[in-house]
């Protein structure tokens, strides 16, 4: 088992900044989504005026089911991103998770025997102890277990992803991959590139949920006024 004592002394030192933040996250995104779904109902009854009052409150009921669902729904995943970047910030967690992964792999076999790995052993072995984390339980319960097992499950994934295309490169330039020399120089970086891949994934969520909200809720305007009774 791979030794992330340091990230999770982390997590458990942060537990109440981040869950703080996860808190404001979930009820400033559902907040905003509701917010539009409202205006968006106002305008699909204004769409639907000339059809009647069944066809009207069709259309913002509507309109407001989508917007409340998949507010819950994006809220959900930007109270994780959102305090995913706390942690990034605070308190170095990619850095801590990098370490620990690379930490977990010296163990399997030896710092000296990971100097020089085949691509294919090197990505098998990363999996492993990915694997190995993600699927071990956490301390607690509770919204503070709940979000730091997001949070952890969320590290070591992007982690994983972020090694995995490192060892690629690598590999595809060498002849095997030097596991100790891609450790040290993933965790001198790791805080900044996991900063930015949260904030794109949020951003793709939101605008994914939004606009998907949006059409739906076209698509059925369209599906009321077409209607003859």
């Amino acid at each position: 088992m791979a030794d992330l004592g340091p990230a999770l002394g982390a997590l458990g030192e942060l537990a109440a900044p981040l869950l703080g933040r996860a808190l404001r996250a979930f009820i400033a995104t559902t907040f905003g989504m509701l917010t539009l779904g409202v205006l968006v109902a106002v305008g699909s009854v204004y769409a639907l005026g000339d059809k009647g009052g069944k066809h009207m409150l069709l259309g913002a009921l509507c309109a407001v089911l989508l917007f409340t669902v998949g507010g819950f729904a994006l809220a959900g995943q930007r109270a994780v991103g959102s305090a995913l970047l706390e942690g990034l910030k605070r308190a170095q967690l990619g850095t801590r998770t990098v370490r620990a992964l690379f930490d977990a792999l010296a163990a399997t076999r030896g710092a000296q025997a990971l100097e020089r790995l085949p691509l294919a052993q090197a990505e098998e072995k990363l999996r492993a102890v990915a694997h190995q984390i993600i699927t071990s339980p956490v301390e607690g319960g509770g919204l503070r277990a709940s979000l730091g097992r997001k949070i952890r499950n969320g590290l070591v994934e992007k982690v994983e992803a972020l090694t995995v295309k490192r060892f690629r490169a690598e590999g595809a330039d060498a002849g095997g991959i030097d596991v100790k020399r891609i450790g040290e120089e993933l965790a001198a970086k790791a805080d900044d590139a996991l900063a930015d891949q949260v904030r794109g994934l949020m951003t793709r969520a939101t605008l994914v949920i939004v606009l998907g909200a949006c059409l739906a809720q076209t698509l059925a305007v369209w599906a009321l006024y077409t209607q003859l009774t």
